[in-house]
């Protein structure tokens, strides 16, 4: 409870520096008590001195030690009291879109490509400071699973509550996950935008450009894939694999399409990354994203503790002069 009230109590450890000072004094008294009683009885060198050794080792003694013991709780830095302080968090706004169409379950991006996008959201999460992140889904339709936010750990839990299996009208419908986008612009006042979309490329609808285009974001599209594609997995109602998805009796393979995506990308003055296993690609977005404008998107209130340091510093820097002084006394009597 006693450490509670100081910012670094480690720096009591520096009171075990009254003992060894305590010692040098009674040294230096010993020393100066034999160099007058080698002269003068002690009470001669009183009578004509008027200076008492004795009692200038303890004053000294008692400076030393409280100055030392006022200085480490001025290190320990004490606090006590409150006052409300305004704390500006300065970012960009960032929405992660994933493409949840349960083409994502393809695994020929192992473990599979809606685990790697998992992983990859993840890392750039561990990253970002201050910045905000709406998490939104899309396949047929789009949905807004997580407003924006600055609580990394709510997206990240997000995460793990998804599933490509759970989302009811399948398909990837770009279109509809822009119009959602620009309905949101109006819950942005950041200076700047960016919009990282997550997926396959497999454009089902064939959306015009005109739909792709958005005035407010910078667009970074990441490719989850290969160009040699895999079987899209099928499920049962219980979520368990029960084989592999069909038409027309034929496996259905689902292939990255790279086009889509750098469509997307150069339409938005983005950029699009094929995503690997060493996380690069999250390195060249959180780079750009460093690089970006910030500007101011939250203000919180909080309290803070007032340190009060200066009621030990002040005091200590006093008894400091006063030790001087008697030092300087002392030597000017003898």
């Amino acid at each position: 409870m006693f450490l509670s009230l100081f910012y670094e109590p480690i720096n009591f450890l520096l009171l075990f520096l009254i003992p060894l000072i305590v010692i040098m004094i009674v040294l230096a008294y010993n020393f100066r008590k034999k160099f007058v009683l080698k002269y003068f009885t002690y009470e001669n060198f009183l009578k004509n001195s008027n200076f008492n050794v004795k009692g200038n080792f303890f004053v000294r003694s008692f400076l030393l030690v409280f100055v030392i013991l006022l200085i480490t709780f001025t290190l320990a830095r004490p606090k006590w009291g409150s006052e409300s302080i305004n704390i500006n968090r300065e970012g960009i706004d960032i929405i992660i879109a994933v493409d949840v169409s349960k083409s994502m379950n393809a695994e020929d991006l192992k473990p599979s490509r809606y685990i790697r996008t998992k992983e990859s959201i993840r890392n750039l999460l561990s990253r970002l400071t201050g910045d905000r992140v709406s998490l939104v889904l899309f396949a047929g339709d789009s949905f807004i699973m997580v407003p924006f936010t600055t609580d990394y750990y709510t997206v990240s839990l997000a995460l793990d509550n998804m599933d490509p299996s759970d989302f009811p009208i399948q398909g990837t419908n770009y279109a509809n996950l822009f119009n959602r986008v620009r309905d949101m612009a109006d819950r942005s006042q950041a200076l700047q935008k960016l919009m990282i979309v997550y997926s396959d490329g497999e454009d089902l609808e064939k959306t015009p450009d005109s739909f792709l285009r958005l005035s407010d974001y910078t667009v970074y599209t990441l490719g989850v894939g290969t160009e040699k594609g895999g079987p899209v997995p099928d499920f049962d109602d219980k979520g368990r694999r029960d084989g592999v998805k069909k038409y027309r009796g034929n496996i259905v393979i689902s292939k990255l399409e790279e086009e889509s995506l750098k469509n997307i990308a150069r339409l938005n003055s983005g950029k699009y990354i094929k995503i690997g296993y060493d996380f690069a690609e999250i390195n060249t977005v959180f780079n750009d994203i460093q690089a970006f404008d910030k500007s101011v998107i939250a203000t919180e209130k909080r309290e803070r503790k007032l340190e009060k340091y200066r009621y030990f510093l002040i005091p200590a820097f006093l008894f400091l002069l006063f030790e001087t002084f008697f030092i300087n006394y002392w030597k000017k009597r003898e």
